[in-house]
């Protein structure tokens, strides 16, 4: 290992190395395989459906453990970071009234739906929580995992002092997903679809229940989760050296996408 320092930055322990003896998962091969096939001229689609199944199934495989893993890693960063207490639907209503009022042109059908959801979102009982530290941009390129069984954060650059616990969680758990499926066969059908297809949609409830499991949440807000981060990903102002569009959940069509996107939490 080279030269190293540590410290504590705003109750945040940071500790910089020149080199770290960790691993990223890398899903590269997974998301250009379809274009892989479509070079070789396989367009065949009997034969395609067949394969796309099975790449599907062994994409959620190879991610399933990493994501428990990197969810344990998220509960324990947020759990040693607690700020004020709150409520779930106070979190969500915020969320929903700051993009509204941010993007007063938006599509009507995209308000109505985020209209109906916070009517969902005032059904809900109320649920104890607080607000916490925020990584930002925490999916499988910032996440590291190391031989002993223990995992590392790196790239700050979007931290947040005080956020929605449900940001960083839907970052890890859609960023790949949403990112298979645009390089994937079913690319032309709805991210629902998509989910549905294959057996995502199982896979993310299970992710889903695992935090709230760890973290002493009611699985009761489980169908709201990846609608709302959606909505806060685009209430966001990055600097202008940051193309939004290069995160999966931005976008009004990928709010579209998640807005309709049905979860039950039995």
């Amino acid at each position: 290992m080279g030269s190293s320092a540590n410290g504590n930055i705003n109750g945040v322990e940071i500790f910089v190395s020149t080199f770290l003896d960790a691993k990223k998962t890398k899903l590269t091969s997974h998301y250009i395989i379809n274009r892989g096939f479509d070079k070789l001229g396989m367009t065949n689609l009997p034969f395609r459906k067949s394969i796309a199944f099975i790449e599907e199934k062994l994409f959620l495989r190879r991610i399933d453990r990493t994501i428990e893993s990197a969810i344990d890693v998220l509960v324990n960063f947020q759990q040693s970071n607690l700020n004020k207490r709150t409520t779930l639907k106070e979190i969500s209503k915020n969320i929903i009234n700051k993009y509204l009022n941010s993007k007063p042109n938006i599509l009507h059908e995209t308000k109505k739906a985020l209209l109906s959801l916070k009517d969902r979102i005032c059904l809900m009982p109320e649920i104890e929580t607080s607000s916490c530290l925020v990584h930002g941009d925490y999916d499988f390129n910032n996440v590291l995992f190391f031989q002993d069984d223990k995992a590392g954060l790196v790239d700050f650059e979007h931290l947040e002092k005080d956020g929605s616990p449900f940001f960083d969680l839907a970052t890890l758990i859609f960023n790949p997903l949403i990112m298979k499926w645009k390089s994937s066969f079913a690319k032309d059908k709805s991210f629902a679809t998509y989910l549905n297809k294959y057996g995502g949609i199982k896979y993310v409830v299970k992710w889903l229940k695992h935090y709230c499991a760890q973290s002493n949440i009611p699985y009761s807000i489980i169908p709201i989760i990846p609608s709302i981060s959606s909505v806060e990903q685009n209430s966001k102002t990055y600097p202008p050296y940051r193309d939004p569009n290069t995160y999966p959940l931005y976008g009004e069509n990928m709010l579209t996408e998640l807005l309709s996107l049905k979860i039950n939490d039995k």
